[in-house]
């Protein structure tokens, strides 16, 4: 056993005090780019925790509330969100955020034959998410709107980004406030047998207007991040495909407002060249996956704005 394995399982002991099980595995599992998730067995778990659970470690104290809170309030209505049974933060044992929550057997869609099905799968199960309750959410936290990724902008210290951002105040922009995932496309969800099991990343997770949440997924597949050179070209012509019939699928389930949607096709297109271009907006691992596609960026916010950047 190496010694960062044993400082999880000390500091993961010392969480769960009094507890006086035993440990049995600690387990990297992949796909976060923005966070470092384990798979962790228990022998004879405390109350309240299952013998098998997800360790996730969240990047700030303030994202770990939001991620919490709204991922136990919608797993609470339906939506297929891991519940978290326990969270910590940065003062914690771990000396970072985390969460516990509950383990998921399932593949992702490709791996799930589901990829013809994606842009369809995608709108239901997100129209599912905006159509629940948000009553009483706002209450318990003052910090769940979306605005306060605009005015990181508006504060940048590229004075391009800046500027750029004080073009989109004062849009019109839709007042509904429904819970909008923020991040969600395939692999961020897991299936069997056909049927969404889980719905993962809860970290950009924000009260906002449905259309906040349609033009970020439509954007993942005209931008297909993290896709190889060799096959770009092709995939690309999938994914402009893939995000017209995503947005037509959306649209049969909640009438979309033509103008919030296009401020927030602006909001997301500058949202990530800041990434591309400001250290410390976004995770490091989001920085690196979205710095190769900054000219694509770029030339999409000159193509919706008429400006350049």
């Amino acid at each position: 056993m190496d010694s960062a394995e044993q400082k999880l399982r000390d500091a993961l002991a010392a969480e769960l005090s009094p507890w006086a099980g035993d440990i049995d595995a600690i387990v990297p599992l992949t796909g976060g780019l923005s966070s470092e998730c384990f798979r962790v067995d228990l022998s004879a778990p405390p109350e309240g925790l299952p013998s098998r659970s997800v360790l996730r470690m969240i990047r700030d104290d303030g994202m770990a509330d939001r991620e919490v809170l709204i991922q136990n309030w919608v797993s609470a209505q339906g939506i297929p969100a891991p519940r978290v049974f326990r969270s910590g933060h940065a003062r914690c044992a771990f000396r970072r955020p985390y969460a516990l929550m509950a383990h998921v057997e399932g593949a992702n869609p490709l791996a799930a034959g589901a990829m013809r099905r994606l842009p369809h799968l995608l709108a239901k199960i997100m129209a599912k998410l905006h159509a629940l309750s948000s009553d009483g959410l706002r209450a318990k936290s003052s910090d769940l709107g979306w605005s306060r990724g605009l005015e990181e902008l508006r504060n940048a210290s590229r004075p391009e980004i800046a500027q750029a951002a004080a073009t989109l105040v004062g849009r019109s922009v839709s007042d509904d406030a429904v819970i909008c995932h923020g991040d969600l496309h395939p692999m961020n969800l897991l299936m069997r047998d056909g049927e969404v099991v889980a719905l993962l990343d809860w970290e950009l997770s924000v009260l906002g207007p449905r259309e906040y949440d349609v033009a970020r997924t439509e954007l993942l597949f005209l931008m297909m991040p993290g896709t190889s050179r060799l096959l770009r070209p092709v995939l690309l012509l999938l994914g402009r495909r893939a995000a017209r019939q995503f947005v037509e699928a959306y649209a049969a389930h909640h009438r979309l407002n033509p103008e919030a949607l296009d401020f927030f096709r602006r909001y997301h297109v500058l949202r990530l060249i800041g990434v591309t271009r400001i250290p410390g907006l976004s995770s490091i691992g989001a920085a690196r996956l979205w710095r190769p596609l900054e000219r694509s960026l770029v030339k999409r916010w000159t193509k919706i704005t008429g400006a350049p950047l």
